[in-house]
């Protein structure tokens, strides 16, 4: 819920390659006021699709380019 300019985050994202491998896992729960950040240092450059499960059940897929 909103407590004045924060959110509660209870959310997971999970990176994958293009052949479907799961390459990184996060969960984030707490408190953000709109901005999260995370590392992706480990991972290779390349096209990944993300998946991102919202607390509320949601599910959002979208394609991320990394290039370092």
């Amino acid at each position: 819920g909103l407590v004045g300019s924060e959110m509660c985050i209870r959310e997971k994202y999970k990176f994958y390659d293009l052949s479907g491998r799961l390459v990184k896992s996060i969960n984030l729960s707490g408190n953000s006021e709109g901005t999260i950040n995370i590392s992706l240092q480990d991972i290779a450059d390349g096209v990944y699709i993300v998946q991102v499960l919202q607390g509320n059940g949601e599910l959002l897929q979208s394609k991320l380019m990394i290039e370092k």
